[in-house]
């Protein structure tokens, strides 16, 4: 038995977005061509190990580097 449209949409995109199928894999789950780049894997870049929270991120160090060589009040001084 198959799921209706919007299960099957949810589940999709929860596999993609966790790295567990690509886009050409569900367009063949679906009957549909597939298109140039559709195997590259993907994952949601906001993800981090717990242990990681309340770190600063590398992309925010890179802002507060080019702050303080700008001359500008850093995110640490504005508090």
């Amino acid at each position: 038995m198959r799921a209706d449209s919007a299960g099957r949409a949810q589940l999709y995109a929860s596999k993609v977005q966790n790295g567990l199928a690509n886009r050409n894999a569900i367009r063949e789950l679906e009957d549909e061509e597939p298109y140039a780049g559709g195997d590259i894997y993907t994952v949601q870049s906001n993800l981090m190990p717990v242990s990681q929270l309340g770190q600063q991120s590398s992309g925010e160090q890179a802002k507060e580097s080019i702050r303080s060589w700008l001359g500008l009040p850093t995110f640490e001084e504005k508090k």
